[in-house]
């Protein structure tokens, strides 16, 4: 079984024996000449600010501290950037940055005129036990002005070393990277991103181990002109798509010394391991602490539903808590829980009761995918709880106290969880609740001087419907209905009122006169019944398409109406119906207007089936929305008999 505390003994040996890395790369500071201030970016003349060069080096050193020597220069070129000459280094309170030099250039007549950072410049800020921030302050920066700064951070722990991002919210035109690690640390390396390095090189160098000769790994990566990170519309969370490098610790092997392996070679390895380890197996073995309520919870018996409904319940109405308790024990008796806590506990307390539940190790959206290839305990954060009641399967998240019993929230809708067990390597799909999206029906009823009255009533399900309730919720009721009067200005609106059915649906119902869905040129009147309540615009204008298409769920809406027409008009002409399916059925339009007597009727039917879509689907996905709302904008042409 692999040791889980391993810097202390690495410690002794590294002390014992401390080496020197050599080649360590450096950036003079302190020095631009006038050329060197005038550089512009080539690539982006809109920037406000850029990186002339983000350069690190990430060595080990005797103490077995991992040290990063840090260089930026930046060139400010607009005063809405003027907030990036006020940096905050974080670190924890006992490494302070050490080692800062920092300077302010600028152009006076084609001389180089320097302002250095003084103490004056520096606040320095202790926010807890774990965490402090280095302020910086630069002196004299106006348009045009280049601040360059060097520092020195030390990180205690080097079972991952810091991560090292090529690409920022503003351009860089060089970011370079280099890695300096003795032969007797191994790292698995993850490249993520979708920008290509100009240099990626790994080679070996000679260095010195005590007395004795040591042979370093040196990794040197280079990217240059690197665009800034702009999040596109249905983007996947930004760690997954923004470029960037990460070194996990996998071995160590000391010369006549201390082998061992420390990341597992596969996920089902992983999963046992983290089942060995006392927090799992210690406390989700049972729940003996919680008999007393489980006999009040049980009213059925035979491991049914209900029951289990009936302990997470129990479990979620906790209070949150900020802080760990020492045993689940503990929490249980205080009715008070950190989201670890309620579903570990949950998983003890079915297990007591009867159950098979199990823990799920999950990534939240925010935290990013799960790597496919490399079983890393930190790529998760979060847990959820397994349960097999015969031939059904639930996944519960006792911390979400609105969703019903077997939803999970949006957060965790992040492709597979891994199940921590002691048996085969099992993964289980975060599936999204079945049925999501809107109907909207309209009833109108078109009178002689064009105006269109009538009811307009929205049945919004699954979690479309949680994310309009807790949306208005933010705002308040009246507050909401304000926002949406004053964007539907040329609507009356006589009520409107919003029903939460459930925790997954609502109805909106609106009674309004509509003043902007027609055009009147006296015998020809042109008609547009599309009146949905959002706003629709396309949300993939862009012709190319840097990262993938990621929906949070599938969904379908479907729009209704049926407009009555009154007496003295007739109908000229209707648009045309369309029917637009993305490949493989990935998703789907429908669109059609008839006549039916006194009434013109419009369905409207899109479809969204899957979640994920490739940036060589992008095409598709823009032709299809472009299609809807061209469609949307069509109008029926009536004629005065």
């Amino acid at each position: 079984m692999r040791k889980t505390t391993y810097i202390g003994a690495l410690a002794i040996l590294l002390l014992q024996h401390p080496f020197s890395v050599i080649s360590q790369p450096k950036v003079k500071v302190g020095k631009m000449t006038a050329k060197e201030l005038a550089v512009t970016c080539p690539f982006d003349s809109s920037a406000g600010a850029f990186y002339i060069l983000d350069y690190g080096v990430t060595s080990i050193a005797s103490d077995y501290n991992v040290v990063l020597r840090h260089t930026v220069r930046l060139k400010i070129l607009d005063k809405s950037e003027f907030e990036r000459a006020n940096i905050s280094l974080t670190h924890h309170p006992s490494s302070p940055i050490g080692k800062f030099k920092g300077f302010t250039y600028n152009l006076e007549g084609g001389k180089v005129e320097i302002k250095e950072v003084k103490k004056e410049n520096i606040f320095k800020e202790k926010v807890n036990d774990s965490r402090a921030n280095f302020k910086v302050t630069f002196p004299g920066v106006r348009e045009g002005s280049v601040i360059e700064y060097s520092y020195e951070a030390r990180y205690g722990n080097y079972n991952s070393l810091n991560t090292w991002a090529f690409q920022t919210s503003i351009p860089v035109l060089k970011s370079e990277y280099h890695v300096i690690i003795p032969q007797y640390l191994d790292y698995q390396r993850l490249m993520t991103g979708y920008i290509g390095l100009d240099v990626a090189n790994v080679y070996t160098e000679n260095g010195l181990f005590g007395q004795d000769p040591i042979s370093n790994t040196h990794h040197h990566y280079l990217a240059t002109n690197v665009p800034a990170f702009k999040a596109e519309s249905y983007s996947p969370a930004k760690t997954d798509i923004i470029s960037k490098i990460d070194f996990e610790l996998r071995s160590i092997a000391i010369p006549g010394g201390w082998q061992e392996t420390f990341l597992p070679t596969t996920y089902g390895e992983l999963a046992q391991e983290l089942m060995e380890s006392d927090y799992w197996s210690k406390d989700i073995s049972g729940a003996p602490w919680a008999r007393e309520t489980l006999g009040e919870l049980l009213e059925d018996g035979d491991n049914s539903k209900a029951d289990a409904i009936r302990i997470f319940e129990h479990i979620r109405s906790f209070d949150k808590a900020e802080e760990r308790s020492l045993t689940l024990r503990g929490a249980f008796k205080k009715k008070s829980a950190t989201d670890s806590e309620k579903n570990r506990m949950l998983v003890a307390m079915l297990r007591q009761a009867g159950y098979a539940a199990k823990p799920v190790r999950i990534s939240t959206r925010a935290h990013g995918k799960v790597h496919p290839f490399y079983p890393m305990k930190r790529h998760f954060n979060f847990t959820v709880v397994q349960l097999k009641l015969g031939d059904e399967e639930f996944l519960l998240d006792a911390t979400e106290t609105e969703h019903e019993f077997g939803v999970l929230p949006t957060y965790c809708l992040n492709g597979k969880g891994l199940v921590i067990h002691k048996g085969p390597e099992e993964w289980v799909e975060l599936s999204p609740f079945s049925k999501n999206g809107r109907i909207t029906q309209a009833i109108l009823e078109l009178d002689e001087e064009g105006y269109l009255n009538g009811t307009i009533k929205v049945r919004r399900t699954g979690y479309d419907s949680r994310k309009f309730l807790k949306d208005m919720e933010k705002k308040g009721n009246e507050e909401y209905k304000t926002t949406f009067s004053d964007a539907h200005s040329d609507w009356s609106i006589a009520s409107h009122e919003v029903t939460e059915i459930d925790a997954f649906s609502n109805e909106e119902v609106i009674h309004a006169e509509l003043e902007g869905n027609t055009e009147d040129l006296g015998s020809v009147l042109y008609l547009n019944a599309m009146v949905n309540v959002d706003d629709e615009k396309n949300p993939f204008n862009e012709k190319e398409r840097t990262f993938p298409i990621e929906y949070k769920w599938p969904f379908k809406d479907t729009y209704i109406a049926r407009v009555k027409i009154p007496e003295g008009f007739y109908v000229e002409s209707l648009p045309q119906p369309i029917r637009v399916a993305l490949p493989e059925r990935a998703g789907s339009l429908l669109f059609s207007v008839s006549q039916q007597e006194n009434e013109v009727v419009i369905n409207q039917q899109l479809q969204i089936r899957k979640t994920t879509y490739s940036i060589e689907e992008y095409p598709y996905l823009r032709e299809f929305y472009a299609q809807l709302i061209e469609k949307n904008k069509e109008q029926i042409v009536l004629k005065r008999q």
